[in-house]
């Protein structure tokens, strides 16, 4: 059996505000594991300017650890065998995987949270085991159908947009003057929100007034972040945003291709991939004039709380015949 004693965390100087996401798990997993946090040098920020010996040298706990990894490593700042990595993104492209497969060398196994990268290894015979270790949205945001209630805009506009879901959603508010939703403009480094009708919410800044004002919306647009575009190289993955949104009580309009990783996630039986105007305009009437199936909608998230994840690495661990 593999132990684990610290949590590597760069919360000490990272405040990327995706990375809030991450704290929230580890968090859950700190308490989870009675582990103590491994407060990572701030030196890190700066790690694309430090040679490598230097920056695993920094890196001074031999303990057993377990790490978030935002991207996956291809430079090997991190490439210690007390260490488990979990890869978050997985966008490397092909001819930079043998970087990938160096730089995660020394690490006993590594989490991965998409099946699709878990399958593109097994093909590349990569050499370490590998876990599938899914995302999750932390246990605070459990779903509660008192978030119906809630509800105040037909469309809140969240994170990254999808180009072709954009186009129709322009189009449906051509054709629905009424329809009141909330989009962001960048001002400097701060997003502002804005609802349809002019009113100015604010800059909506902390995760908290984030999930407050998603809990307002009655409807969520999601795509997978490689669908539409090549910035993923291919690559996938179901995000956390779909989560929050299904823990907001929203209806999901989606745009994703049929893979193990949607598949996993189940995204089909939220919404079929939308691939016509005239399918976003029948789902979006028909998400307004429903409320969402709270039984189904609770029985869903509790197999994705970060606490069922800590439950998964506790039997990984338990499974895994690796010693220091």
């Amino acid at each position: 059996m593999y132990r684990i004693n610290k949590l590597i965390t760069t919360r000490k100087w990272n405040h990327w505000p995706s990375w809030d996401l991450v704290f929230e798990w580890e968090d859950v997993f700190k308490d989870y594991f009675n582990l103590e946090f491994y407060y990572d040098p701030a030196i890190f920020k700066y790690a694309w300017r430090i040679p490598i010996p230097a920056l695993t040298q920094m890196l001074h706990t031999s303990e057993p650890a377990l790490l978030f990894q935002m991207s996956a490593d291809t430079k090997g700042g991190y490439n210690k065998r007390n260490i488990i990595p979990c890869l978050i993104d997985f966008f490397v492209p092909e001819k930079n995987i043998q970087k990938f497969e160096k730089a995660q060398s020394n690490h006993p196994f590594l989490l991965v949270s998409s099946k699709e990268v878990i399958e593109y290894l097994q093909r590349r015979k990569y050499a370490k085991p590998v876990y599938h270790f899914p995302l999750s949205i932390a246990d605070k945001y459990a779903f509660s159908a008192d978030i119906l209630n809630k509800k105040k805009y037909d469309l809140v506009l969240v994170g990254r947009t999808n180009t072709v879901m954009m186009d129709f959603l322009h189009k449906y508010t051509e054709r629905h003057p009424g329809f009141y939703y909330v989009y962001r403009e960048l001002k400097g480094n701060v997003f502002n929100y804005y609802t349809s009708r002019g009113e100015f919410l604010g800059d909506i800044s902390t995760r908290d007034q984030y999930m407050s004002l998603l809990g307002e919306s009655r409807v969520g647009l999601y795509a997978t972040p490689g669908m539409d575009t090549s910035r993923t190289n291919g690559f996938n993955p179901v995000t956390p945003r779909f989560l929050e949104m299904v823990a907001s009580g929203c209806h999901v309009l989606a745009r994703y291709p049929v893979t193990s990783e949607t598949d996993f996630f189940e995204l089909s039986k939220f919404s079929p991939c939308i691939d016509s105007y005239e399918m976003f305009e029948e789902r979006m009437d028909k998400a307004l004039s429903e409320e969402v199936d709270v039984k189904f909608y609770e029985a869903y998230l509790a197999k994705h709380y970060t606490s069922k994840r800590c439950e998964l690495l506790k039997t990984i661990l338990s499974e895994t015949d690796y010693e220091l």
